[in-house]
């Protein structure tokens, strides 16, 4: 898991560290990286993993970077930054791997046509379609104005520029037709089987915290559709953790805020939306002690799913390339990102 800056009381925080998970049963341990320069420190950033290019982004975000470590002060941030990660590898100790470690250096991957950018903003809700190498973002706070656009980055369009995501604007206030009032603090996710953004909850500068639902379609024409959710409805919120489920294609969102800090209501509840069939809410019982209520975690991405041209190998257990593909480059540094436990009687795909 990588953790990348964030805030606390006056300050934003612009160092990395990655939470290794050996697999041998030994306890997780932290690796940190010092704070350093290429970066300006920063609050509420949209972070995108892009195992392809084993490259960590940021985008937006609020702060200034103008101390080693934190900053006291800043402005919203409209910039790209990426992190080389190298791959993992094999560590002392049987059975042990290195997640990937965080480099000492961003590098400024802001594309150069500075007029297909998003503004500046924070707390933008976000989500990662990493098998098509994009990522989308929601609406956020410039200044104390919510916005209600939406964005996409995509890591694979430029050949030139392989390192720099080229910027694309879905949608405007309004012409995706009505759609989701402007919000920040909201939790999207990228739902692949119907290729759409799925969009809950979020804060209104005015103070208004909400708890609606709205799908935006990604075809040629995106367009936004309201989803009136069976079952009980969770109270509104804004800063919770969301993932999405693929196996059993559901939006999963914990904690979160209602109301502004002074007058908060922060909770520790766990809910899936399901997906596969009429929406419907549904409150998880997790057991075990849950942590304790919050908002603005960070969340580590899931793990992509085994990509195209990618097999199941009965020596290893692992996803491997498939040998016809394997000279391109593209399929191994894909099934090496992607390089999970499968079952030897997987088919090859």
């Amino acid at each position: 898991m990588l953790v990348f800056g964030g805030g606390f009381g006056t300050g934003a925080f612009k160092d990395t560290a990655a939470l290794e998970l050996p697999t041998d049963g030994s306890a997780p341990f932290w690796q940190g990286t010092p704070p350093i320069t290429g970066i300006t420190a920063r609050d509420q950033a949209v972070v995108h993993l892009d195992p392809a290019s084993s490259s960590l982004y940021a985008f937006g975000g609020f702060g200034s970077g103008g101390l080693p470590s934190r900053n006291t002060g800043g402005v919203h941030l409209a910039d790209v930054q990426r992190l080389p990660l190298p791959r993992p590898a094999p560590a002392e100790g049987a059975g042990r791997l290195t997640a990937p470690r965080p480099a000492r250096a961003w590098r400024n991957a802001t594309s150069l046509d500075g007029a297909t950018v998003p503004l500046h903003r924070e707390a933008s809700a976000a989500a990662s379609d990493t098998a098509g190498r994009r990522l989308f973002v929601v609406g956020g706070l410039q200044g104390d104005r919510s916005l209600a656009d939406v964005w996409v980055a995509d890591f694979a369009a430029s050949s030139a520029l392989p390192t720099r995501p080229s910027w694309r604007q879905l949608c405007s206030d309004t012409s995706c037709g009505p759609g989701p009032a402007a919000r920040w603090g909201g939790h999207a996710i990228y739902d692949a089987a119907q290729d759409q953004l799925v969009v809950y909850g979020g804060r209104q500068s005015g103070g208004t915290t909400f708890g609606d639902v709205w799908a935006l379609s990604l075809g040629p024409s995106p367009r936004w559709t309201p989803l009136a959710p069976e079952g009980t409805v969770p109270p509104p919120r804004w800063g919770g953790a969301v993932a999405y489920d693929a196996a059993r294609r559901r939006m999963l969102v914990w904690g979160g805020q209602a109301g502004a800090d002074a007058v908060a209501t922060v909770d520790a509840d766990t809910w899936a939306l399901s997906l596969d069939g009429p929406p419907a809410w549904t409150r998880l019982m997790p057991e075990g002690s849950p942590p304790t209520p919050r908002r603005s975690m960070a969340l580590p991405p899931a793990r992509p799913a085994a990509p195209t041209n990618c097999w199941c190998s009965a020596a290893t257990a692992r996803w491997a390339p498939s040998t016809a593909t394997t000279s391109r480059g593209c399929a191994w540094t894909a099934c090496r990102a992607a390089g999970r436990p499968c079952r030897p009687a997987t088919a090859r795909r």
